[in-house]
């Protein structure tokens, strides 16, 4: 059973967390943020400063942003080490060293959710510090899972996971618009054309999860052989699309380690 959850920084990630673990009744949630909110939800309370946050949590989850992270922890590292909570990051950039470096023997886990969380769709992967234990990471998971699935895996993979699933969205997102653009060109108002996308992409991902079949797979299955998806895959083809978008991934990991290095 989670106890106390501390969330320190309640923007669009913090708040997913902090309102699912308070919708589902998983512990009393208090979060501090250098702004006020308003959040009136069941079991979840801001607090005004950061000390009496870490002093009454069990679990701490720091979720500001990376460049403000090194300041936090050198002006809160001792009410860290006194209180000793399970320590969750989910900042891009900082390694879990970074902050066992500083938090002298709290226990550390690195959890890199995507923009989904605020949906409850997420893939979460998850970290594991020096000194977490296998239950640490079972409760992690718990906290995680109430905003989607979660992964384990190794940190050295943190940045070519977070190219794919973190920054995933993003590339989704950018692909859904090149098609809304040509549906508009080809007549459509914009409210019918973002409809018509939203259903493709909704359609597409709820069918390949309940067939369970490869992508490849799927994609022939809707291609006829001298029909429409197979004249517009051709151009897909010949305009090497597979090996742009395996760029694009390259390109956000490569950023991802140029990251981590700035802020290590």
């Amino acid at each position: 059973m989670i106890e106390n959850i501390g969330i320190i920084g309640f923007g669009n990630m913090g708040k997913a967390i902090g309102t699912a673990l308070a919708a589902l009744n998983k512990g009393k949630v208090c979060f501090y943020d250098i702004a006020p909110k308003t959040e009136t939800q069941r079991n979840l309370y801001q607090v005004k400063n950061p000390a009496e946050l870490i002093k009454n949590s069990d679990v701490t989850i720091l979720a500001i942003k990376p460049q403000d992270i090194k300041t936090f922890i050198e002006t809160h590292k001792n009410a860290f080490i006194a209180k000793k909570p399970l320590f969750i990051t989910i900042a891009a950039g900082l390694n879990i060293k970074f902050f066992e470096k500083h938090l002298t023997g709290v226990k550390v886990i690195r959890v890199m959710p995507n923009l989904a969380a605020r949906v409850g769709e997420s893939i979460s992967f998850i970290c594991k510090g020096r000194l977490a234990s296998a239950n640490d990471i079972g409760l992690a998971r718990e906290i995680f899972n109430t905003v989607g699935k979660t992964a384990l895996i190794d940190e050295r993979s943190i940045n070519k996971a977070t190219a794919i699933a973190g920054c995933g969205p993003g590339f989704v997102y950018h692909i859904m618009n090149s098609i809304y653009q040509g549906a508009v060109k080809a007549g459509f108002d914009r409210e019918t054309a973002k409809a018509m996308i939203n259903q493709v992409f909704l359609g597409a991902a709820k069918l390949s999860v309940i067939s369970g079949k490869d992508f490849g797979v799927l994609a022939d299955e809707v291609t006829s052989r001298k029909g429409m998806t197979e004249a517009g895959r051709k151009v897909f083809k010949a305009k090497h699309l597979d090996k742009i978008i395996a760029a694009a991934i390259d390109a956000a990991r490569k950023r991802g380690d140029e990251i981590a290095k700035i802020y290590s």
